[in-house]
């Protein structure tokens, strides 16, 4: 999916090589797993969005440092899943576990002007 220019297109990241996609994500997987052996919340939350295993895309909902409470949401729907729905439920989960999980403050997200689904969704 991160290998598409169409799904990067709107993005600050990609396209990117498979490789550069393990490189990125491979350290997060890690300290999720160390975090959640450890009975305690991950500090980025990484989550793959997914219907009867086929995977659709990924969201996240990351701490921004210096400013306890307030978080970054943000969301990667692959392009065969597009207006179906998957952006909207998405960031319906990131906004509920942000202000229901982790006590958030304030969560903040952002598009570009050209991303007309993220722009509705938002």
């Amino acid at each position: 999916m991160l290998a598409k220019e169409t799904v990067c297109e709107h993005v600050f990241f990609g396209p990117n090589t498979e490789e550069d996609t393990k490189a990125y994500f491979q350290p997060i997987i890690d300290l999720t797993a160390e975090s959640l052996s450890n009975r305690q919340l991950p500090e980025q939350h990484v989550f793959i969005i997914r219907n009867k295993n086929m995977i659709k895309g990924n969201c996240a909902i990351i701490s921004i440092p210096f400013s306890q409470g307030n978080y970054h949401i943000g969301y990667n729907i692959d392009e065969p899943y597009w207006r179906k729905g998957y952006g909207d439920i998405t960031c319906k989960f990131l906004i509920n576990y942000g202000f229901n999980i982790l006590n958030a403050r304030r969560l903040t997200g952002e598009c570009m002007g050209s991303n007309v689904g993220s722009r509705k969704i938002m």
